[in-house]
């Protein structure tokens, strides 16, 4: 019973982070503007990490390539040999 109630809440939880993702992707990409009062200066590269995890877990090629279109990835950060292809 709780087994089952853990299990259907991390799945719940990584179902919204997919989510979370698909709704950040096209403005970190540049496909789509932001439309509200901006707070912060969005830094896409930050996702870069999340996407490649995505892209491995989720087995989502988009994820990899929307990895190309971030700026300021040069191919050399630390988070390319935490995370491998």
């Amino acid at each position: 019973m709780v087994g089952q109630l853990i299990a259907q809440g991390l799945f719940l939880f990584l179902r919204r982070i997919r989510t979370a993702l698909d709704w950040l992707l096209p403005l970190a990409t540049g496909d789509m503007k932001w439309s509200c009062q901006q707070i912060f200066e969005l830094q896409p590269e930050k996702l870069a990490p999340l996407l490649r995890r995505a892209a491995v877990r989720y087995r989502v090629p988009a994820y990899e390539k929307a990895i190309g279109k971030l700026p300021k990835i040069s191919g050399d950060e630390r988070w390319q040999l935490l995370v491998p292809k």
